[in-house]
């Protein structure tokens, strides 16, 4: 029941024996994100700038681009797929990531901490 479940990351394995005895299991990862948000990034505070970003499928593909408080552009990138885990190796601090696919465009807060 995804609703019970915090935000973030879970493994699922599917297993299978059907009256035969034939055996077979799939895993998978899926993300639980707030229903509202076009953009999720977790945990945010970042630890060392690990975070998993989120999207949902109108911006995948988009571009990404990262300011630092001072608003400098520190990264630019696609987002290749709904759920990408990120390592940013930024200094510690505050940035604003913005995220652009056509005329939509979402912007969120990010902390990397250590």
């Amino acid at each position: 029941t995804p609703a019970a479940l915090a935000l973030g990351s879970y493994t699922v394995t599917y297993q299978y024996t059907d009256a035969n005895g034939c055996t077979a299991s799939a895993t998978d990862v899926f993300a639980i994100i707030p229903k509202a948000d076009k953009i999720n990034i977790y945990p945010n505070p970042a630890k060392d700038g690990q975070a998993s970003i989120v999207v949902t499928p109108d911006l995948n593909g988009g571009i990404a681009v990262a300011y630092n408080e001072l608003g400098q552009k520190v990264a630019q990138w696609t987002v290749n797929g709904r759920l990408t885990i990120y390592q940013f190796k930024w200094a510690v601090g505050v940035y604003i990531i913005s995220i652009s696919k056509g005329s939509v465009t979402e912007v969120k807060r990010f902390i990397i901490t250590r």
